[in-house]
């Protein structure tokens, strides 16, 4: 409800007297400008919490973003499968190589925890 009001009072805003095809496009655009802002305002957005993703880094991200940077190269250009396409072995190239730096990072956050733990053990069973 709260959307359709946010929407309803920015609109009340403005007068639509529609005389010429750039009075539409004007009028489009507003309106993709009125939604977008009301979607922004009501609808809740989440990010992703580091205390989930511990072993998450700059080096991870980075990496990640390229791979999403290459996807989106390769589905502008219509998806084509097959190694002969540019597009389709550079995507696939940055998605093995994010799902391979992924794995490594996920290994050695679980070895670290586990070296922590068996250390805090050592500590206790030294301390008794």
């Amino acid at each position: 409800m709260l959307y359709k009001q946010t929407i309803h009072t920015e609109l009340e805003k403005y007068s639509f007297d529609i005389k010429s095809k750039n009075e539409i496009d004007e009028m489009l655009e507003l309106l993709q400008r009125v939604i977008k802002n009301a979607m922004d305002k009501c609808i809740p957005t989440s990010k992703s919490c580091a205390y989930k993703r511990p072993y998450w880094d700059t080096e991870l991200a980075d990496c990640h973003n390229k791979q999403k940077a290459l996807r989106w190269t390769w589905v502008t250009e219509g998806r084509p499968r097959g190694m002969q396409y540019n597009s389709y072995y550079m995507y696939k190239l940055a998605k093995r190589e994010f799902s391979n730096l992924l794995v490594k990072k996920q290994l050695h956050f679980k070895q670290s925890k586990f070296q922590q733990a068996e250390n805090h053990i050592e500590m206790e069973i030294f301390k008794s």
